[in-house]
């Protein structure tokens, strides 16, 4: 019974693909209007300069979360709190390459790794205790909410 159901849907699957081969879709290039592109130069590069920073932030609470998993060091209440705090970082930095996305073409016009991300240099990989590393996170939000202040006065 099941081989003869397969061996209809094969048959239907033939088909259709030879049905569908002859359909072809040739309209040409859309004609699109680009009068709602006009976000200013200084928000672009501020909304710019915030993705880096987000992802520059992601990449300090990588190697804090990562520190901390160690199995000399095994604290995983803090690793976790900090893998969290990357996740986190790391959807704020897409959500701004979403928009600007969506706001056009002109706005992403650079490969992402040549002109909008550039890889973060994380200079401290070890921490002497948790308080520093949360005293260094506190500094890291500080940090990027000063930053996510200027987009909002640029845009």
């Amino acid at each position: 019974m099941v081989k003869i159901f397969l061996f209809l849907g094969m048959v239907m699957m033939c088909g259709a693909s030879a049905l569908l081969k002859d359909l072809k879709c040739d309209g040409g290039a859309p004609e699109v209007s680009t009068s709602w592109l006009d976000m200013q130069d200084n928000c672009t590069q501020e909304m710019r300069r915030q993705i880096q920073m987000e992802v520059d932030a992601s990449y300090a609470y990588l190697a804090m979360a990562s520190y901390f998993s160690r199995d000399e060091v095994n604290m995983p209440g803090f690793a976790h709190t900090f893998f969290h705090s990357a996740s986190e970082e790391r959807s704020h930095a897409l959500a701004l390459i979403e928009y600007l996305l969506m706001r056009g073409p002109g706005n992403v016009d650079q490969k992402l790794t040549d002109g909008l991300i550039k890889t973060p240099q994380q200079e401290k990989l070890e921490w002497t205790n948790g308080l520093e590393a949360l005293q260094d996170a506190l500094e890291t939000e500080v940090k990027v909410t000063k930053s996510i202040r200027k987009v909002i006065q640029a845009c």
